[in-house]
């Protein structure tokens, strides 16, 4: 059974309401401003049914916000969370390791309840200057995890024998066998900014986490 208040029609419903009141948009202007139903409109703010994706995008550009924003719970609490973060995390290191023996500091980062665990490494010179993502000294939060889940992301990796890293990570256009990694140094102890390859679930590699920015 579904717990209401999480519902994807239940939410779009409440955010929908709220961006429409927000803005003083009425039912009739939000049909005939995007071309819907006026039926459809009222469908959607009772909850009992959710827009196709290219509808949802309309109606997120129409407020200039997100298709995610729409759909996520207007409930959830936005809690602010410390992380601590390390100049380093050596090879063979667990994080809790390598927080007793380079801690930084601690970091600050709004989100909501219930999410993975955050951590975080602090640059201590120049990153790659053809990827120029940080500023030296910054500290870069990651939420922890060992899945790549978005392709032109930047992950927080590393590599047999190496200190953790950040990279950019794709998928290689030109092998359509399998998956193949390009990985793309942002950041290094080495400042060594030449790309990698790895084939997917080949060893050699460790996902320490997915950055937060």
């Amino acid at each position: 059974m579904n717990n209401k208040s999480t519902d994807p029609k239940s939410c779009f419903a409440k955010n929908l309401k709220d961006y429409m009141d927000r803005n003083s948009v009425s039912r009739k202007k939000l049909s005939d401003d995007l071309n819907i139903k006026y039926s459809t409109i009222c469908e959607w703010l009772k909850g009992t049914m959710l827009p196709r994706a290219d509808k949802l995008e309309l109606v997120a550009d129409y407020f200039k916000t997100t298709s995610s924003k729409l759909l996520e719970d207007p409930n959830v609490e936005i809690l602010t969370y410390k992380y601590p973060y390390v100049t380093k995390i050596p090879a063979g290191y667990s994080l809790e390791r390598a927080s007793d023996e380079f801690f930084a500091g601690w970091g600050i980062i709004s989100m909501k309840r219930n999410v993975e665990p955050h951590f975080g490494i602090q640059t201590t010179h120049e990153c790659n200057p053809s990827q120029p993502h940080y500023a030296n000294g910054e500290p870069i939060s990651f939420t922890i995890t060992d899945k790549i889940f978005d392709f032109g992301r930047d992950y927080v990796i590393r590599r047999d024998g190496h200190d953790a890293e950040i990279v950019t990570i794709y998928q290689d256009p030109n092998v359509i066998s399998h998956i193949r990694y390009v990985m793309v140094p942002v950041y290094n102890e080495e400042k060594d900014y030449t790309p990698f390859y790895f084939n997917d679930e080949e060893s050699g590699y460790e996902i320490l986490g997915i950055v937060d920015k």
